[in-house]
C-alpha cells in the first residue's frame, strides 16, 4: 500500500511525540512500526522543539517556519496539525483549501460556529477529517461501549463521570493552557475528551447543559512574567517545574477554572454528570453507567471494568484490558484508521460530527457557568 505522506505542523509536545513514535520511528514499544507513513515536511519556528523532535537531524524532511508557506507545497497528501487550540480552526480551514486531508488534534476549534467552518471547508474541498479522540480507539473504551451497546446493564439511563487531574499543573497551568483566550476552557481542552466518550456511549443529541465551576487553586498575583527557575520560592513551592513548562501557576493572567460540574441532558432521556478538577492526589477516569438491569464501572487507571446486576450483590462480570502505547492503545490504533479511511474510503470513528458535538457541549458548559444557567443546546444545528 502506498505511503501517506505528511505535512506536521508543530512539532511541540504532542507532534513531537508522533514525529518520534509514529511517523519516523521504526519500532515503538517493543512492536515493529507499520511503514504506513512518510514524514515530508514539518512547520515548526522553534529551534528546540525542532531538535527533541528530531533528536538525530532532520534526514530528509523539509523544514519551514510558516506553516502557510508548507501547505502551499504539493509534495504532500495530509496535514497533521499538533498546535496549541486556538490556531486550529485557522489552520485546518486552510489545510483544506489547499487540497490536503486534516489529521487535527481536539478541538478542532474554541467554538461551535467556527468548528462548523472546518467541517464545510472539509465537505467542500471533499478531504477526510480526522480528529485526535484517541480515547475511541483504546481497548478498554471500545469494550465498555460494546458491553453498554449489547445490553448489558439493560437500557442506558445515567451516566456518572469522574475526572482527578493531578497533572494539571504541568500541562494546563504552567503554560497558555491556563489562559481562556486560548482554550475557552479547561472543559474544551482537556474534557472534550471524556465529553466525546459520553456523547459516543450515550448515542444521543445533547439537548440542554448546566454548569458550576471555579478556580479555587491555581491562578494568584504573580507577575505574568515569573518562571519557576526565576522564583524565590522555588525550593518550597508546590507547583515548581523543571520545565519545559515553567509559567508561574499562581499569576495573575490564569482566568480558567479547575474546578468544574456539568450536568447533560440527552434527547433519549439519558442524564450525565461530568466532573473534573485539577488539583487531585492521581489522575484517573471513572466511569459509571446505570441502565435499567445494571451498572458497569470503568476504572482507567485500573485497566479494569466491572459489570454490576441490580439481582446480585457481586459484580457478576470483571474484564482487565491493558494495552500497550500512547493512550491505552488509542493512538496506534487510531493512526490505523487514518490510514484505512485515507486509502480505502469510509468515515473515521472520530470524524466531523464527534468533533461538534463535544465542542457543542463544552461550549455550553462555559456559557452556562458564565451566564448562571441552563444552556439549551437543541437550537444548534440538527448535525453539523
Amino acid at each position: 500500500m502506498k505511503k501517506i505522506r505528511l505535512g506536521v505542523i508543530g512539532a511541540g509536545e504532542r507532534g513531537g511525540w508522533f514525529i518520534r513514535n509514529q511517523f519516523t520511528a521504526s519500532s515503538f514499544n517493543g512492536f515493529t512500526r507499520p511503514k504506513s507513513f512518510q514524514l515530508v515536511a514539518v512547520a515548526e519556528p522553534s529551534d528546540d522543539w525542532l531538535a527533541k523532535a528530531f533528536p538525530d537531524g532532520l534526514g530528509t524532511v523539509r523544514r519551514e517556519t510558516d506553516w502557510r508557506k508548507m501547505l502551499k507545497a504539493d509534495d504532500f497528501e495530509m496535514a497533521c496539525i499538533m498546535t496549541p487550540d486556538h490556531l486550529h480552526e485557522e489552520m485546518a480551514t486552510a489545510a483544506f483549501r489547499a487540497g490536503k486531508h486534516v489529521f487535527c488534534e481536539k478541538p478542532l476549534a474554541l467554538t461551535p460556529k467556527g468548528c462548523l467552518r472546518v467541517i464545510r471547508a472539509a465537505r467542500k474541498a471533499r478531504r477526510k477529517l480526522i480528529i485526535g479522540f484517541v480515547l475511541r480507539y483504546a481497548p478498554i473504551y471500545v469494550k465498555m461501549k460494546k458491553l453498554i451497546d449489547d445490553g448489558a446493564i439493560g437500557k442506558l439511563c445515567a451516566v456518572w463521570m469522574l475526572h482527578s487531574v493531578a497533572s494539571a499543573s504541568d500541562w494546563y497551568f504552567h503554560d497558555w493552557h491556563a489562559v481562556s483566550k486560548y482554550t475557552n476552557s479547561l472543559l474544551l481542552q482537556k474534557g472534550s475528551h471524556d465529553l466525546d466518550i459520553i456523547n459516543w456511549i450515550v448515542g444521543s443529541r445533547p439537548e440542554r447543559v448546566a454548569a458550576f465551576a471555579a478556580r479555587q487553586y491555581f491562578g494568584g498575583r504573580k507577575p505574568n512574567s515569573l518562571t519557576c527557575p526565576q522564583c524565590d520560592i522555588r525550593r518550597t513551592c508546590p507547583e515548581f517545574q523543571k520545565g519545559p513548562r515553567v509559567q508561574c501557576a499562581f499569576r495573575k493572567e490564569v482566568d480558567v477554572d479547575d474546578n468544574h460540574v456539568v450536568i447533560i441532558d440527552y434527547a433519549n432521556g439519558v442524564k450525565a454528570s461530568y466532573n473534573e478538577c485539577h488539583f487531585t492526589p492521581e489522575n484517573n477516569r471513572e466511569y459509571i453507567f446505570i441502565g435499567t438491569e445494571g451498572k458497569l464501572w470503568m476504572d482507567d487507571a485500573g485497566k479494569w471494568i466491572r459489570v454490576h446486576s441490580r439481582r446480585a450483590k457481586r459484580p457478576i462480570e470483571e474484564y482487565r484490558l491493558a494495552a500497550l502505547g500512547g493512550h491505552g492503545g488509542g493512538d496506534e490504533r487510531l493512526l490505523k484508521d487514518l490510514v484505512r479511511c485515507v486509502r480505502r474510503g469510509g468515515k473515521p470513528v472520530a470524524g466531523a460530527e464527534s468533533g461538534y458535538l463535544s465542542i457543542l457541549v463544552a461550549d455550553g458548559a462555559a456559557r452556562s457557568i458564565r451566564d448562571g444557567r441552563v444552556i439549551d443546546l437543541s437550537r444548534a444545528g440538527r448535525k453539523p
